[in-house]
């Protein structure tokens, strides 16, 4: 979509404007044209002041001071920019502007497959430790032994894991978004929970249908189960598949040979305990899907909680300055500000 003259403004324009107008006209505007080296510090000042993340691009003396000023300073290679490339955090030193947009996509799909492993690893382990405890507290004695939880942690922490932090992630609402550490310490709290539960009503229904061994084993594949689940929400790439599909296939064929089985201390299960294992592992998977966004649609939840549940990044803004409006008008979307 072109700029319009709306989203254009002048240093003239900037100073006939009071701080809570200035505070709009950041938001709002798209080119900052006839800006001095004075307005270009205010002008990040005041997109740092409403909280956004700000990156200064510029390549001249009358950049330097902006650039040092914002959360992130790039400096262009160009004759006479030495100033600029000494206040810069980062320098590019082909001159294209245009490597931004390749390093901030890089970056963000490094983010997401971070945020992934993470997730599933962390909150993996956190429902597993949070079902010893639930069991401990009911029974007196952890439902898994530690044969038991090696296997799970073999099985969900090794090749799938490994597997998901080189893959492509699934793509979503944020994913063109940087950084959002709360979102990992929710997604992991979500995991961590639903990994938890699904554990536990597959152990609570089969100790009512069965033994303590028999629970154990149907715990065990639902614990399985539900990490894996969670690891195919966030990448269905062939080699997450694989290894998962793999994981699943080495989980059955240890519980479904007699001697293997005994030895970890499970036992083989008929129909119905596969059932109770997988069918508590896909609703914990399920859950795990759509539970963030769920509740952050309930009504009734304060202004807070929904901030903290919103599956938001942080905003940011790049910027640098035109020499006239007329040299920036007509210019793509997805360029917020250019030269």
């Amino acid at each position: 979509m072109p700029v319009t003259e709306d989203q254009v403004i002048s240093g003239t324009d900037w100073d006939a404007l009071a701080h809570r107008e200035q505070e709009r006209a950041v938001e709002d505007c798209r080119v900052f044209a006839r800006m001095t080296p004075e307005h270009k510090v205010q002008i990040v000042q005041t997109l740092e002041r409403i909280g956004r993340v700000c990156a200064m691009v510029g390549d001249g003396a009358n950049d330097a001071a902006a650039i040092r000023a914002a959360s992130v300073g790039i400096g262009v290679a160009s004759h006479g920019s030495a100033p600029a490339r000494g206040a810069a955090d980062v320098v590019l030193l082909d001159g294209k502007v245009g490597a931004l947009l390749d390093a901030l996509d890089e970056g963000r799909q490094l983010w997401r497959r971070v945020q992934a492993a993470v997730a599933v690893l962390v909150g993996g382990n956190a429902g597993e430790v949070a079902f010893a405890l639930i069991g401990s507290v009911a029974t007196g004695r952890s439902p898994l032994n530690a044969r038991q939880l090696l296997l799970v942690n073999m099985l969900t922490d090794a090749l799938p894991a490994a597997a998901l932090a080189v893959s492509p992630t699934s793509h979503n609402g944020a994913a063109s978004r940087g950084p959002d550490e709360a979102a990992l310490l929710r997604t992991v709290a979500f995991r961590g929970t639903t990994t938890a539960a699904g554990a536990t009503a597959a152990w609570a229904m089969a100790s009512a249908t069965g033994g303590p061994r028999r629970a154990a084993t149907v715990a065990l594949v639902a614990l399985v189960g539900t990490q894996l689940g969670q690891i195919l929400l966030d990448s269905r790439s062939p080699l997450v598949v694989t290894t998962s599909l793999g994981s699943l296939a080495v989980m059955t064929a240890l519980i479904s040979t007699p001697g293997v089985s005994q030895f970890l201390g499970c036992v083989p299960l008929g129909p119905l305990g596969w059932a109770q294992g997988f069918g508590s592992a896909a609703a914990a998977t399920a859950a795990a899907a759509i539970a963030p966004e769920l509740l952050a649609r309930t009504p009734g939840i304060s202004h807070t909680i929904r901030e903290l549940l919103h599956t938001g990044g942080t905003h940011d803004r790049t910027l640098s300055f035109a020499e006239s409006p007329v040299d920036v008008l007509g210019r793509p979307e997805g360029v917020r500000v250019s030269r």
